[in-house]
């Protein structure tokens, strides 16, 4: 089991717990059971989990939470903490007991195996000195964004009269409401369109409902939503806060004023500005408003300056950051075991060699048909064929490492099924593999194949040769 300590709610808001979702919608896909342990979690927390289907433990407190980490102690493979309540004393006990990661943005002393800071601009450097675990890994910056994959493929069409507006899923300081105030004194007021995401929880809800019923603008009010995929879509500017969605909105392409209403969203809403990815204009409490209405004005009216926000933004956010915290936590979890495929493996091998895309690079791209496996599986039973090591990960079986004899060599492939893949685990197996049986190998991979052959160089193969058709690298061990 993975298992997230965060918490969400009208005090504390959502942005740990949605950071934490999109990490473990990966370690689902990957297989695990995964459940987040919470403090009194709101009903709308149990409804986001249900739809990501991962579960919710709730305790009535803190210390019962860390009850039920006793008391789940031999079913916990990883403990993920996200949570500011959580400090360096908590983690240190709990280290003795579980691999750690801990997420956090506020750069403070920690005891952990694995830390991740997925702020705009953070290095790792600013940690290393108050680590209490020397050899923690540190992975540190914007290539560590966690964002949701419901929005890796989602880009704007909206219109830039059409405002998302975001101060948090709970905005318990009803930001929402002063700004909209601020916003009718524009003159295109009339013109404006403006969306806003709350929980059902927010105080701000029933008079912002209220507000809507007389304001110059349309405001359209939304509660509990799964995800801002369709708002994401349909809207083409976005002011709010610089916190966990922000991230979000600047990867699907939306035009973003930023206003900081919390401490830890200066650095995010400072480093956004500096690229020019953002307009940010600084804490609320110090806000000037003729300032902030010009650069409304001014993103909704000006082509170029829209424009040049996006332009600056593209890219910035790669949507990988999930899957490359996953591979740092791989050896965490288990390390990478080998055996002699069997009988039981017969249409499971079968299975992978039939997944979408995982024969493009293959000298024979068309999967076999099942007469044509079964015959040749036959024959590998039988010692007549090839040698099949099934890759195993955490009880798990994720792919295969095939050798076949060519002379006084031994040929390679290697296939890691799909969920699995880009994650270290092909060229765990191919060092498992070559430590065990010493030999002379070689692999042929396609010029276009540039994960695999990074795979072989890696593994110490070196180039030989191309063949004739100049599609086909030969390499050697």
């Amino acid at each position: 089991m993975i298992l997230f300590r965060c918490d969400a709610g009208s005090d504390v808001g959502y942005g740990h717990f949605k950071r934490c979702l999109a990490l473990a919608g990966f370690y689902r896909d990957l297989g695990f059971d995964v459940t987040f342990l919470m403090e009194n979690p709101p009903g709308a927390v149990q409804v986001l989990a249900g739809n990501h289907q991962v579960s919710v433990l709730g305790r009535g407190s803190s210390a019962a939470c860390m009850g039920c980490l006793e008391e789940n102690h031999d079913r916990i493979q990883l403990l993920v903490i996200d949570h500011y309540g959580i400090g360096i004393e908590d983690e240190a006990r709990l280290f003795e007991r579980f691999p750690i990661l801990v997420i956090d943005d506020l750069c403070r002393p920690h005891h952990c195996h694995l830390l991740v800071d997925q702020t705009v601009g953070r290095e790792a450097s600013e940690y290393m000195p108050l680590m209490g675990y020397p050899d923690t890994r540190i992975l540190a910056g914007s290539p560590y964004i966690l964002l949701d994959p419901a929005y890796h493929d989602v880009r704007t069409q909206g219109s830039p009269t059409e405002i998302i507006l975001s101060f948090g899923a709970t905005d318990p300081e009803k930001y929402t409401l002063a700004v909209l105030e601020l916003l009718e004194q524009l003159p295109e007021a009339a013109d404006l369109t403006f969306h806003v995401p709350l929980s059902s929880l927010s105080p701000c809800l029933a008079p912002l409902e209220s507000y809507a019923c007389k304001s110059r603008c349309t405001i359209q009010v939304y509660k509990d939503l799964d995800n801002l995929v369709d708002l994401y879509r349909r809207c083409g500017t976005a002011i709010g806060a610089p916190g966990i969605s922000i991230l979000e909105r600047v990867h699907c392409g939306l035009v973003n004023i930023a206003v900081q209403v919390a401490d830890n969203q200066a650095r995010v809403g400072q480093a956004l500005g500096d690229l020019g990815a953002v307009a940010f204009m600084g804490d609320i409490n110090d806000l000037e408003d003729s300032v902030f209405l010009i650069t409304v004005s001014k993103v909704i009216t000006s082509i170029s300056f829209r424009t040049r926000l996006q332009e600056k933004a593209q890219g910035l956010i790669d949507a990988q950051g999930a899957r490359r915290v996953v591979r740092q936590t791989a050896d965490l979890l288990s390390g990478v075991t080998l055996r002699h495929a069997d009988a039981s493996d017969r249409d499971r091998l079968f299975q992978w060699q039939h997944r979408r895309g995982v024969r493009k690079y293959f000298r024979n791209p068309s999967p076999p048909a099942r007469e044509e496996h079964l015959a040749w599986f036959e024959r590998y039973l039988g010692g007549h064929e090839s040698i099949v090591w099934i890759i195993q990960w955490c009880g798990m079986e994720i792919g295969y490492v095939r050798m076949d004899a060519q002379g006084d060599e031994r040929e390679l492939s290697i296939l890691v099924d799909a969920p699995y893949q880009g994650l270290g685990f092909g060229k765990a197996a191919l060092m498992e593999m070559l430590s065990k049986r010493a030999g002379r190998y070689r692999a042929e991979v396609h010029t276009e194949n540039q994960a695999s052959i990074h795979l072989f160089r890696s593994a110490g193969f070196k180039l030989k040769s191309t063949d004739n058709t100049g599609l086909w690298q030969i390499f050697t061990y």
